[in-house]
């Protein structure tokens, strides 16, 4: 028990300090990894033949019952007397219905050391499980009721909600990860929960604290008023450094212009099998188009799929103009990576007579390979782009000579 009270102390001692939220990163791996164990040596110590008997079933139901309802009337009508009114005191009344691990862990002690028999270990299995499981959508429900549980409002300081919104998910990204840098280096600790397409980060420094969400390319800045500057500051500083950032990529991508693409693919060739991905159907033995902006749309009108493809192209579109991927050996692979399609799609169109598309060798291209990948594909998309590429490359003269599509495809996918 003392290890109980000891760890209770420690958080209670921890949660007003700087690093609560550090210190809550670095636990909830050992929480999600001892939580399953210690419920499942619970399983195992349990004699599930002595739970459903019915002398341990009819007491751990009385029991349950009685637990219940005593927790439900001794914490509803002190509530009352508190400053809360009926809804309130239920809620908390409700809240304080469920038994936790601590029963269990004592429970399971005693069971060890030869204290309590099998039955009695059942009797408070139940016990404990039970007003959890009968608490718990009866709280969800309480809480869903959009009413004050107080008999007269607190005066508390309302916080501030401050929205930015971007076109692109991976701005919002780098501007958080940039934004985060920031608050570490002004000595703030932070804690973060993140997905694929959200984001949530709690700052806390001495009595200074917020929260940023990001949902999608949606940021969401929340704090007390009189902690507003900070926020406004410190982002501040977050759009000058990113401003510093285009100017140098503005430098690298002139650079990138120059760089010569020939490149060994023997290895890369021999690890993908590209049959499951090109279709004969996305392949065009002659395109009508005669500039970049038509080809680009030919090749996305034989992908068969419902996405907006008007969308996708004007992307494809801004992609070159930041720098041309027509490369110097008489082709181009427009790729895009993007959040509206759910697997690689591929499409291969040829023009003999060869099209402008701004080649880093200044020559007409003959070879257009169109890739689009989903946004959170790490692993298969830039193996297939240099897979894809490197077919074409070393057999471009064999697929201008192609009569038809499918000797087309049977080169590429060979």
């Amino acid at each position: 028990m003392s290890f109980v009270v000891g760890a209770y102390v420690f958080g209670l001692a921890m949660s007003k300090t700087d690093i609560v939220y550090v210190i809550q990163d670095k636990l909830t791996i050992f929480e999600r990894f001892f939580i399953p164990i210690f419920f499942t040596s619970i399983g195992l110590m349990s004699d599930i033949n002595e739970i459903l008997s019915k002398e341990v079933l009819i007491l751990g139901l009385a029991i349950s019952a009685m637990a219940i309802i005593t927790k439900s009337i001794f914490c509803f009508i002190p509530a009352l007397f508190l400053g809360f009114n009926k809804l309130g005191a239920l809620k908390i009344a409700t809240g304080m219905v469920p038994r936790g691990e601590v029963s269990l862990i004592m429970a399971n002690v005693a069971l060890s050391s030869g204290f309590i028999s099998q039955k009695i270990f059942g009797i408070i299995i139940i016990m404990v499980f039970l007003p959890t499981i009968i608490a718990t959508p009866i709280i969800n429900f309480l809480f869903k009721i959009n009413k004050s549980g107080l008999k007269k409002e607190l005066p508390i300081d309302k916080n501030t909600h401050i929205c930015v919104s971007f076109e692109y998910d991976n701005l919002a990204k780098i501007l958080i990860w940039d934004f985060k840098n920031e608050l570490r280096k002004e000595g703030f600790f932070t804690q973060q929960i993140k997905n694929d397409s959200s984001q949530y980060i709690n700052a806390r420094k001495n009595n200074i604290s917020f929260s940023i969400k990001r949902e999608g390319s949606k940021i969401t800045f929340e704090c007390p008023n009189n902690h507003l500057i900070i926020i406004q500051d410190l982002f501040r500083e977050t759009i000058l450094n990113l401003e510093k950032i285009t100017k140098e990529v503005e430098t690298v991508s002139l650079r990138a212009k120059k760089l010569d693409y020939s490149i060994n693919y023997d290895k890369i060739l021999s690890n993908i099998n590209l049959n499951k991905r090109i279709k004969k159907e996305n392949i065009i033995l002659e395109l009508k188009s005669s500039n970049k902006a038509d080809v680009i749309r030919e090749l996305l009108s034989v992908i068969n799929i419902e996405i907006d493809k008007e969308r996708i192209f004007q992307d494809l579109m801004e992609r070159e103009k930041l720098i041309t991927t027509a490369l110097k050996e008489g082709f181009a692979i427009p790729h895009l990576k993007t959040n509206l399609i759910s697997k690689i799609h591929i499409a291969i169109g040829i023009s003999h007579e060869g099209i402008d598309f701004n080649a880093l060798d200044k020559n007409l291209s003959h070879v257009f390979i169109l890739i689009l990948c989903p946004a959170k594909d790490y692993v298969s998309y830039p193996r297939i782009l240099a897979s894809v590429v490197g077919k074409v490359d070393l057999y471009k003269k064999e697929i201008l000579n192609a009569k038809t599509d499918k000797e087309i495809y049977n080169i590429i996918v060979s």
